[in-house]
């Protein structure tokens, strides 16, 4: 389970980068709308992620959790829309700090026997979202990459989100339960 987190991380940090090497290349030919959607998908999802892997670990620390999750959803957003306009690097810091707390919402509220279907589910939703925007930056930059260039990275990315989905389906039924520590909720009647 924690390997396979850190390669997730380490995908979406490399994914990340490349996209924002993207972006500051052609930030003269994306307009501020692109920049926006680019900026808000990267954040939400990779709060949403960070948040509810963070309840993981941090079960019993709510606060830290979601302060965590926040920051580094907004710091993404901000990040990746940043080099084209103030208002779409608004928009995305905006949508990673509520993708932290409603990953973190999410987390805590789960039942442990679920938390192996959502973070399979959250999984492909992440990859498949890096991808998309991948793909779209990729045709906005045309002129400047060799299409051998954009079909070797491309069958990179999806050789490495395959292999990370297969990571967590080895982990059998009930993995999560035993790595998790118990989320205990207190209920004043």
């Amino acid at each position: 389970m924690t390997f396979a987190i850190v390669t997730i991380s380490i995908l979406s940090f490399n994914i990340l980068l490349f996209c924002l090497l993207l972006v500051v290349e052609n930030r003269n030919q994306i307009t501020m709308m692109e920049a926006k959607s680019i900026g808000m998908s990267f954040g939400m999802t990779l709060g949403l992620a960070s948040g509810l892997y963070l309840m993981f670990f941090l079960s019993e620390q709510l606060s830290l959790a979601t302060f965590l999750a926040m920051a580094i959803g907004s710091g993404v957003g901000l990040i990746i829309s940043a080099p084209v306009h103030i208002l779409a690097a608004l928009e995305g810091l905006l949508a990673g700090s509520m993708g932290g707390m409603m990953g973190v919402m999410l987390g805590s509220m789960l039942p442990v026997h679920e938390w192996e279907l959502m973070m399979k589910v959250l999984l492909m939703m992440l990859v498949i979202i890096l991808l998309v925007n991948v793909t779209y930056l990729y045709k906005r930059a045309e002129k400047k990459y060799p299409k051998t260039f954009r079909f070797i990275i491309g069958i990179t990315l999806i050789l490495i989100s395959t292999g990370m989905y297969s990571i967590t389906m080895l982990s059998g039924p009930g993995s999560y339960e035993e790595e998790r520590p118990p989320h205990h909720m207190h209920h004043v009647e």
